[in-house]
């Protein structure tokens, strides 16, 4: 059963050990997700969620998805520096391979971020993509839903 819960600093080392996991990956992407260094890497999730506040205190949320008890992947949201109406959603988005092509990120990550901005009176949501996600713009840009779509989707 998957289900998904508010990240907190007391799943640090439960997710450091997903993280780890994940390095296997070898895409662009996973570089941001593991490094044993991460403590000196800004750019790592670890490190954000360590020693930054972007996703705590009113700022934001990270959620992590589970399946029955493992981890499974993990995404955030948070008010971005340039306006406090606007929010970035999708942020550090990572899912384990085996479940990549389940929409999960759509109906698990998204629904949840699209709440927690309704509830934070956020105006505007944003989502970017790096390169290598270049796959995932181009069904933005085209405006084609992936799978169907009900109210609560952003």
């Amino acid at each position: 059963m998957i289900t998904i819960l508010p990240y907190n600093k007391l799943q640090f080392e439960e997710l450091l050990s997903f993280c780890k996991e994940q390095s296997v990956d070898k895409s662009e992407a996973a570089s941001n997700m593991w490094n044993e260094n991460w403590r000196e890497m800004p750019e790592t999730l670890l490190n954000i969620l360590y020693n930054s506040e972007r996703f705590f205190n009113g700022r934001g949320k990270f959620f992590v998805l589970y399946d029955q008890e493992k981890i499974i992947g993990c995404s955030g949201i948070y008010i971005s520096e340039f306006s406090e109406r606007v929010a970035l959603a999708g942020t550090r988005t990572w899912l384990d391979k085996r479940y990549r092509t389940k929409q999960l990120v759509k109906d698990y990550f998204l629904v949840a971020q699209k709440k927690w901005a309704v509830e934070n009176n956020i105006d505007i949501v944003a989502l970017s993509f790096n390169d290598y996600n270049k796959n995932l713009i181009k069904l933005f840009e085209k405006g084609q839903a992936i799978g169907s779509r009900t109210e609560n989707h952003l």
